[in-house]
């Protein structure tokens, strides 16, 4: 429920909110519907459009647009940090999949069910074939910025590790950190502070890559994040945040730009990780 600092401009045009990340308090001329914590933003469309125009969710596009997106957000309900009693009962009020017509690689699955069809989402998911690092970061990125608007940062999130990003090859890293300070620079008039990468990991915690601007704001640094971490005391939507830094060999300062890696508790996600660090950007002004 918040624009990127770089659509600043639209902020007065906002009419409508249905989110499920912690609510910002932006924009308070907007009807605003935020339940956080809620696994899936679908499941927040789906009661909208029932209140509404309950005919819609006879739609076969529609449906099967709210069908897939619950499943592969709750992990077709098998995340209990990811599954409200609100995302199932939402979920029942969707046509049978039998009812729905499918396409492309499902299509042709007599036998198809709410299990194979969320096996079939999570492999497109992870598709990245033809994909350049930076186009996997940029996939599904979130821009934000403090509550005062001093710091402009970006969260994105992964579903690659870092072992399969090849991040651990001191050539790609270093070719992967150069990108990732364009990146930041992109847009001069307004460069980016920090730039964040939540991955995958298959052990038992989840991987952030962290880049601070130096410079500008000398008191974001990778020490002071991982105080921050460590205190594990911040909690958003019921789960607390807690984490360390990671070996990642050959890090350090470069043009203006410290690099850092953390291991963060599962089963975080950008839901706490976004706002943890927006907090965290906060306490600096």
């Amino acid at each position: 429920n918040e624009l990127s600092p770089r659509q600043a401009k639209f902020e007065t045009f906002v009419k409508i909110i249905i989110d499920h990340h912690r609510d910002t308090g932006y924009y308070p001329q907007a009807d605003r519907t935020i339940r956080f914590p809620t696994g899936s933003c679908a499941s927040l469309v789906a009661e909208a459009v029932f209140k509404s125009s309950p005919e819609l969710l006879k739609d076969n596009a529609i449906a099967l647009l709210l069908r897939c997106a619950i499943l592969i957000d709750t992990q077709n309900f098998t995340d209990e940090h990811k599954t409200t009693e609100f995302d199932v009962e939402m979920f029942g009020l969707l046509p049978p999949l039998a009812a729905l017509k499918l396409h492309g690689k499902v299509e042709m699955d007599v036998d198809l069910d709410d299990k194979k069809l969320h096996n079939a989402l999570k492999s497109a998911q992870k598709d990245t074939d033809g994909l350049s690092t930076v186009d996997i970061i940029r996939k599904d990125l979130k821009y934000a910025a403090d509550t005062n608007r001093n710091y402009l940062f970006a969260v994105s999130s992964v579903k690659s590790t870092v072992e399969e990003l090849g991040l651990y090859e001191q050539n790609k890293k270093g070719k992967f950190l150069l990108q990732l300070i364009e990146l930041m620079d992109a847009e001069k008039e307004n460069p980016l502070d920090g730039y964040f990468v939540l991955c995958f990991s298959n052990k038992s915690f989840k991987h952030l890559i962290a880049a601070f601007r130096k410079g500008r704001h000398n008191e974001l640094n990778a020490e002071d994040l991982e105080t921050e971490l460590i205190k594990g005391d911040k909690s958003y939507g019921g789960l607390k945040i807690s984490g360390k830094r990671d070996a990642w060999p050959g890090l350090g300062q470069d043009k203006g730009f410290e690099f850092a890696l953390y291991q963060l508790g599962q089963p975080i996600s950008r839901k706490q990780v976004l706002p943890f660090i927006t907090d965290w950007f906060s306490s600096k002004t």
